[in-house]
């Protein structure tokens, strides 16, 4: 209410209506609405005879900006007009403007008491310090607090009796201190008004709090300085604003950094993008492109053009489809990106543009239409990607693929003609000669190359070329060649770093000092053939055009061409060999065969004779027999004749048995090697046929030990020819008892392992070797170095080799166990009945089989 502890009141600057923090205060006391105070509408509030001068009082004060003193009349609610004396004070920024105006109402009593003349200073002074809106401090000249209102205390946090014991220098943060010693020694040493600064103070809790502060000096009457009047704003609001504000400037400011770096950026970017990108509006005009645009367009002679509407730029260049068809205008890429169509580079590639030089680029055009923010198209945007090298390389591609196939057809075709050639003439003959060969894929790379000249060079062991073929040259030339080139070292040639380079199967580029036909330095390509890591051949290309250098593709279908003829010498010299083993295998085979004829008419001639002997020997032995029988007393010397003869008509029935058996032997290779030994399969009982052998091997040297080890009494029935296995089994044994002391036993086993059973035969021989347990099973090998024993025949090594094959035709295995100095172990295994393979199945290179 005024005239109450609630004044003062802010007022604007140049008085025409309260502030905003104190209007609602005045209105509540005028009963004036708050759009009726604006723009000196609170003047209605006062008598109509006192406006103009309170008008005019503000306007005066505002100019001179000093505080001073008006009575007038306010207008209650009630329609009642009270008067009251009142104090302006102008409060400065710091910038030393007039910020605002602090009004003081004090009510004017109805007559003034005559005892005290200072009432109006005491009113005044009291309602300063009981006012809420700003806080005022008195400090003494030392800068001690004398008195502080009560707003100070709240803005602070201390009470006025707290705040009285402290001073100003504990009330300020120390970084601000400087800025009240500034003013207190401006005030002492001048009366000019010192304007208002901003200071931070520590409030009671230690954290800082920011106040505007006006400082007033006071002087006692005679003038000296008697203390100094603060007048304290809270203006952390402000503050904070202008930090936020600061921060937000900064952020602007940042932000605009940051879009002006980026449009820069992406200038820079769109300039050195190597595709064009043309930006146009939606009538089609060009409104940006960049520099690659330029260089696909040949717009050098041209600079106008993407200036041109769009209708005069159609007719200075055209479009042609992957079909050679002309594009109208109309279905050209922004017109198209104009409706609305977005391009894609598969929907738009191979498009050929015909430029206003005569050239023509192919291009691949890819683009999107650009909308506004009423997603209307406003224009488009057109990526253009020049082709025109892909196109290029395709083409040197499908040539170099050309050229590879040809040379693959060449490869492939040469045998076919040997081949054809020996079928005719039913004869191996040698291959082509590599000259030959050479000389027509030397022709055909030059060709398809268009090459000057193209020459192979194989190189020695001692890094010595030799001239193998040679095109592009014809007459004198060529003889000049083959002459120059004929045995020259790879060094007279290329520097060691060359060499090096070919070594590491790496094409080399060099410039060969002289050539055969000018006295000019030419280029020359070198592309290496390697075979296991050793370079044995080069080839090397000269182009027809000597400033045009060679590309990597160029050099990448050298090196793979020099590939291919190191394939044809490869075959060739793998054909030669093979043309050499296989005469080689051809002859032993027709030794073979005639050797094998002549065993068979040998043991057929050798066992007609022998059999008539042993039939006569037998009939001898059975006549002395007859004599012997009868024991006669005369005839006992006769009868001692008789039984010496009887012993070597014994011995000699022995080694017919054995020459039968050699025979045999002779016979079964025979048939093994011509396929077509008989056998009758069926099933047999394995432990039989052991035991029918052990027993045979037993009656025919009774002095030797077989033992027999049978680990299942029961039969073992498998699937086979049981005189052939028993053949085995005797040739195991008869092996054992020929190699093993004969105070050694035999050891003869029978196992059942799961659906196999497994036969052994082990001796206490000497042992072999395993060189020797290699070749044991080869057809007349013998063991060297191995004595028999005694009454044993040395054989023909035949006896394993059978056995293997007839073990073999069984389906079953058969191997050896052997060291030096601890004997020798046979063993074979069949499988069972059960397990074992129909009768009618056969292994293949098995022999020709009878079911028994």
């Amino acid at each position: 209410m005024l005239g109450q502890p609630a004044s003062p009141l802010l007022w604007s600057i140049n008085g025409d209506s309260p502030a905003q923090s104190s209007l609602a205060t005045w209105c509540a006391y005028t009963g004036q609405s708050q759009d009726n105070v604006e723009s000196w509408g609170w003047l209605a509030a006062l008598p109509p005879t006192e406006r103009n001068s309170v008008r005019d009082a503000w306007n005066e004060a505002t100019l001179v900006q000093k505080p001073f003193t008006l009575t007038y009349s306010l207008r209650h609610p009630s329609e009642v007009y009270q008067a009251f004396t009142v104090l302006h004070v102008p409060l400065f920024s710091t910038q030393h403007q007039l910020q605002a105006w602090l009004v003081f109402f004090a009510q004017k009593p109805a007559k003034a008491p005559e005892a005290d003349k200072n009432w109006e200073l005491r009113l005044i002074h009291g309602m300063i310090f009981t006012q809420k809106v700003l806080g005022i401090l008195l400090l003494s000249l030392d800068g001690s607090i004398i008195r502080a209102n009560a707003r100070l205390g709240q803005f602070t946090g201390y009470s006025e009796e707290e705040l009285r014991h402290l001073t100003i220098w504990q009330l300020c943060v120390p970084e601000d201190v400087h800025l009240h010693l500034q003013a207190m020694r401006e005030r002492l040493q001048s009366d000019q008004s010192y304007p208002p600064f901003r200071v931070r103070y520590l409030r009671k809790d230690g954290t800082p709090t920011w106040g505007r502060t006006t400082q007033f000096l006071v002087r006692r009457p005679s003038g000296e300085p008697y203390y100094f009047f603060h007048v304290i704003e809270d203006v952390n609001t402000q503050v904070q604003s202008e930090v936020e504000r600061a921060e937000l400037l900064a952020r602007v400011q940042e932000a605009h950094n940051e879009a002006l770096a980026r449009t820069l950026q992406l200038e820079t970017i769109f300039e050195t993008i190597t595709d064009g990108i043309l930006v146009s509006d939606r009538d089609g005009y060009i409104i940006q492109s960049n520099t690659a645009v330029r260089r696909i367009f040949h717009l050098d002679a041209h600079p106008e053009y993407l200036k041109l509407p769009y209708q005069q730029r159609t007719r200075i260049m055209t479009l042609v489809d992957e079909y050679g068809q002309q594009i109208p205008p109309e279905e050209w890429p922004i017109p198209r990106l104009l409706r609305g169509e977005r391009l894609h580079e598969s929907r738009m590639e191979d498009i050929r543009m015909h430029l206003p030089d005569g050239q023509e680029n192919y291009l691949s055009i890819a683009g999107a239409p650009i909308f506004d923010q009423e997603m209307q198209i406003a224009g488009a945007v057109l990526v253009i990607h020049d082709v025109n090298e892909r196109h290029l390389l395709e083409s040197r591609i499908r040539k170099s693929f050309k050229i590879l196939l040809a040379l693959a057809e060449v490869l492939v075709d040469l045998p076919e003609r040997h081949r054809a050639t020996t079928a005719s003439t039913n004869q191996l003959l040698p291959g082509p000669s590599f000259r030959a060969a050479g000389e027509y894929l030397a022709a055909l790379t030059c060709q398809m190359l268009e090459y000057q000249g193209v020459s192979i060079s194989r190189v020695d062991e001692e890094m010595v070329l030799h001239m193998v073929a040679i095109a592009g040259s014809t007459g004198e030339n060529r003889s000049a060649y083959y002459k120059r080139y004929a045995n020259v070292p790879l060094a007279a040639l290329l520097d060691e770093e060359a060499i090096i380079q070919l070594q590491a199967n790496e094409v080399v580029v060099r410039s060969i000092a002289t050539h055969v036909s000018a006295s000019s330095p030419y280029t020359l390509l070198f592309a290496p053939m390697i075979r296991e890591g050793q370079l044995v051949g080069v080839l090397s290309l000269e182009k027809k055009e000597e400033h045009l250098p060679y590309t990597l593709e160029e050099a990448s279908v050298a090196k793979a061409i020099a590939k291919f003829i190191l394939l044809v010498m490869e075959r060739e010299r793998m054909q030669r060999e093979w043309i050499e083993a296989h005469s080689s295998e051809l002859a032993l085979r027709e030794a073979n065969q005639r050797f094998d004829e002549f065993l068979s008419i040998a043991s057929h001639e050798l066992r007609t004779p022998l059999a008539g002997i042993k039939g006569n020997l037998q009939l001898a032995m059975r006549q002395l027999k007859a004599l012997n029988s009868h024991k006669l007393s005369e005839m006992e010397e006769l009868m001692k004749k008789l039984d010496k003869t009887i012993a070597y008509l014994k011995e000699a029935e022995d080694r017919v048995n054995v020459q039968n058996r050699m025979i045999s032997d002779l016979l079964d290779v025979s048939r093994i090697q011509a396929n077509k030994l008989e056998m009758l399969i069926g099933p047999c009982d394995l432990h039989k046929v052991v035991c029918d052998a052990v027993k045979d091997q037993r009656r025919n040297t009774p002095e030797r030990t077989i033992i027999l080890n049978v680990s299942c009494g029961e039969p073992l029935m498998v699937v086979g020819d049981a005189d052939r296995l028993g053949q085995v089994v005797h040739n195991y044994l008869s092996n054992a008892l020929k190699y093993s002391p004969t105070y050694r036993p035999i050891s003869v086993s029978i196992e059942r392992l799961a659906n196999m059973v497994r036969v052994s035969v082990h001796d206490q021989g000497p042992g072999l070797t395993p060189e020797e347990q290699k070749r044991v099973w080869e057809r007349f090998y013998r063991v060297k170095g191995t004595a028999t024993q005694a009454g044993s025949s040395p054989g023909l090594g035949l006896g394993l080799h059978i056995s293997r094959r007839i073990i073999d035709a069984h389906h079953g295995q058969s191997g050896l166990e052997s060291a030096p100095g601890e004997g020798s172990t046979f063993w074979f295994t069949l499988p069972l009945e059960q397990a074992a393979p129909a009768p009618s199945e056969q292994i293949p290179g098995s022999f020709s089989s009878h079911s028994a």
